[in-house]
């Protein structure tokens, strides 16, 4: 693009990608959509990273295409030959459709995800690593579903599939990351495997408490 004789280069979008948590089964779905506080978890998710993203998309697969909960939401569902391989295979998808964009992906059921939190990593993204996370202070799991991944991130990505790591815990512990200390308050302190069983529980989103 040029401009009085300049080359202008574009501002790059920055893209929500919301993934329905490790498991994007019909029943996991249902769970997602169960209401609490009379909205449904990934309406609330949406409401959320809209305020932050140029677009939001919900990941799903095609099976769940005909689901009347998805029904109003933009959709991006799995590339074929994606299909299966986990959440490098729904990030993947998107970046496909959307080459140009970097993508904040978070799932639907992220414990303690509000704006502070998004703030907070926006804030402290590092623009020349290949992505940006939360490193958890209590065990240094590095959290997968509340990340921005850079556009040149796909590249990479199928070059894993190539070799058989569809791993993005692999990703984000051997290729160049920005690691961030979540909030001192954040239930990202907490071990990886409490944060699980907090993803299990009822109510996640407390879009608007403090950290």
């Amino acid at each position: 693009m040029r401009s009085n004789g300049l080359t202008v280069i574009p501002k790059k979008k920055f893209f929500a990608l919301i993934v329905l948590g490790r498991d994007q089964s019909a029943h996991r779905l249902s769970h997602l959509t169960e209401q609490i506080e009379g909205q449904h978890q990934i309406a609330k998710c949406y409401q959320l990273v809209s305020k932050f993203c140029d677009k939001v998309f919900i990941s799903a697969t095609k099976e769940q295409a005909a689901d009347e909960s998805l029904a109003g939401f933009p959709v991006i569902y799995d590339i074929n030959i994606f299909e299966g391989i986990g959440l490098m295979g729904h990030i993947i998808s998107a970046m496909s459709q959307h080459p140009q964009a970097d993508w904040l992906v978070v799932s639907a059921d992220f414990p303690g995800l509000n704006d502070a939190l998004l703030d907070d990593l926006i804030a402290k993204r590092n623009k020349r690593k290949l992505a940006t996370t939360f490193r958890n202070s209590t065990d240094g799991y590095v959290e997968t579903l509340c990340t921005i991944y850079d556009s040149k991130c796909g590249d990479y990505f199928l070059q894993l599939l190539k070799n058989n790591q569809p791993s993005l815990e692999h990703f984000l512990t051997e290729y160049d990351v920005e690691y961030i200390a979540p909030p001192e308050k954040s239930l990202l302190n907490v071990s990886s495997s409490e944060l699980e069983k907090l993803r299990k529980a009822k109510s996640f989103i407390t879009s608007n408490k403090p950290i």
